[in-house]
Parts: C-alpha cells; sequence; structure tokens
C-alpha cells in the first residue's frame, strides 16, 4: 500500500468516477485503474462497484475512504514537522519593523533564528509604518510589524501585544509632574508628536471628546529629543523609545490617564504571497519575544 494509491482512490471515491480522478491528478485513465486494482488486490476485497455512468463505494470502500483520510492527514502532518525541524528549515525571510521598534524587535529575532534556525538567513528593513505597509503590498518583506490600524485593511496579521503611551519631557526645561496625569490635562500643555503616532493617539482621544492643539508635528524621533532639551515642551511616546531615554538620563515620564493611550502592535503578512517554513519560524519567534516582554 502506498500514499499515492491511497490519493487516487480518495480522489475515484469522492468524484465517483475514474475519469474525473485522472483529471484532477492529471494522470492517465489507465493508471488510475491500476492503483485502485492494486489497492484491492492487496486487501484481497473490492473496494468500488464500477458501473456504466458511475462508481460506488462498497463497505470496504467506505471504511477505506475514512481511515484513507487519516492516513493521508498523519503523512502530511509528519511531512510539515520534519520539514520544520529547527535543522532543516532553510531559505531567506525579509522583517520590516518601524524605527521605534528596531531595538525591541531586531537584536532578540536574530539571535533567536541564529541559535535555533541557523538555516534561515533574516533580514530587518527599517522604514516608517507607512513604508512598511507598502513593501509588504509590494512583496519587499515577508512580515511587517505595524499598528492593528495599519495591519487590518489589507493583511493578515496576528497581535503581537500592546504598548502604552508615556508623557515625557526634560526635566531640566519644565517641571516635575505627576506619575500620572489625566488625558484632558495634555491640551494645556506644549507638545510636539510624531506624525505616525498623532494617528493613533487623536482618535483615541477624539472618543472621549478630548483634542491637543499640538506645538509642532514632526517625522524625526531624534529632533523630538532635541527639542525637549532646548525648550519647556513635552511629548508622547510610546514605552520602549522611553525606556531607552530614561536608561540614558535627563527624562522624566508619566502615565497618561483617563483613557490610557495604547498603541496595539500587529505581525502582518501579505496573503498573496507565499507562507514558506521559514516565515513560520521567525512568525513564531517574533510572537513568542513579543509576548513575553509586552
Amino acid at each position: 500500500m502506498e500514499l499515492r494509491q491511497i490519493r487516487t482512490f480518495n480522489q475515484v471515491a469522492r468524484l465517483q468516477s475514474f475519469s474525473a480522478a485522472a483529471e484532477v491528478l492529471n494522470l492517465a485513465q489507465s493508471a488510475v485503474s491500476r492503483q485502485v486494482r492494486a489497492l484491492e488486490e492487496e486487501f484481497q476485497t473490492q473496494l468500488l462497484f464500477r458501473t456504466t455512468r458511475r462508481v460506488v463505494l462498497t463497505e470496504a470502500g467506505q471504511m477505506m475512504l475514512a481511515k484513507g483520510d487519516e492516513i493521508l492527514a498523519l503523512a502530511d502532518q509528519l511531512k510539515e514537522a520534519i520539514i520544520q525541524a529547527p535543522g532543516n528549515v532553510r531559505g531567506a525571510v525579509t522583517v520590516g519593523i518601524p524605527p521605534s521598534l528596531t531595538g525591541f524587535f531586531a537584536t532578540p529575532l536574530l539571535e533567536e533564528c541564529r541559535q535555533s534556525f541557523p538555516g534561515i538567513d533574516v533580514h530587518v528593513e527599517e522604514g516608517l509604518p507607512t513604508l512598511v505597509e507598502d513593501w509588504l503590498a509590494a512583496g519587499r518583506i515577508d512580515l511587517g510589524i505595524l499598528s492593528n490600524k495599519g495591519a487590518k485593511s489589507r493583511f493578515s496579521g496576528a497581535p503581537l501585544g500592546q504598548e502604552e503611551f508615556l508623557l515625557v519631557s526634560d526635566p531640566r526645561q519644565v517641571k516635575s509632574h505627576p506619575d500620572s496625569i489625566p488625558a484632558a490635562d495634555l491640551a494645556s500643555l506644549k507638545i510636539i508628536v510624531g506624525r505616525g503616532y498623532r494617528e493613533l493617539i487623536d482618535p483615541a482621544l477624539a472618543e472621549c471628546g478630548l483634542k491637543i492643539d499640538y506645538e509642532r508635528v514632526v517625522d524625526n524621533i531624534q529632533m523630538i529629543r532635541e527639542m525637549l532639551a532646548r525648550g519647556p515642551f513635552h511629548t508622547i511616546l510610546t514605552q520602549e523609545i522611553v525606556r531607552r531615554w530614561v536608561s540614558e538620563g535627563n527624562v522624566q515620564t508619566s502615565r497618561i490617564s483617563e483613557p490610557v493611550l495604547v498603541r496595539k502592535l500587529v505581525l502582518a503578512d501579505n496573503p498573496q504571497r507565499p507562507n514558506t517554513p521559514a516565515m513560520r519560524a521567525v512568525r513564531g519567534l517574533l510572537i513568542g519575544w513579543a509576548r513575553s516582554q509586552l
């Protein structure tokens, strides 16, 4: 008994036709007949009744169809498990990551992939979220880390977790603020914000009837940092960026409440592109890392 014989029999049984099965399997009808006959000879029983118009399963044939499906499913699972064993997974995977998240994701991904999947060649492309979306759509990258807002329109996505937005300033330029500040109080502050962050913050505030008139909207995080050091400004940034800045010194932070502002992160891929074993392996590493840290 061979797997190809089982697959051929199951096609004949479901289509109730040797000729239709031959067409689906791209085989000669005589080859289909030989494979079914070989099974009947091996089991020494008739599996199909042949009529002039169609075939009908015998009781043994019905059992063969059911058990054959189980055997084929197990064979496919075994093949997938062997292919995805760490030593066997090979290929190149390109991941797009926004600058604000590169430090958080890139180094752990590269290190873990080198240890667990040495046959995978991972490339990281850094770009603003809108660029990451465009790269995904064009097939330039295989996976992209986006906010749920960016991922929900065109791509398939797996949730990674969420980051909380914090109010940030330089204590040398402004008075210390409390550990937590209501969102309604943000309107009285001089706030500089990144353009991409504004697209996430404003809708959340609008749901509560709140609005911020920003001092300036910029695209460069480093520019925001320099402006905080030079004047009485605040900004709103995610935890990961702030974590690095706090470790470097010279910033103070406050949680934002009523409402708490968060950025939900998604690992997105283009459903039009092949889902390779290497992609699945890298996807698993990113999801595992994010869910252990966020």
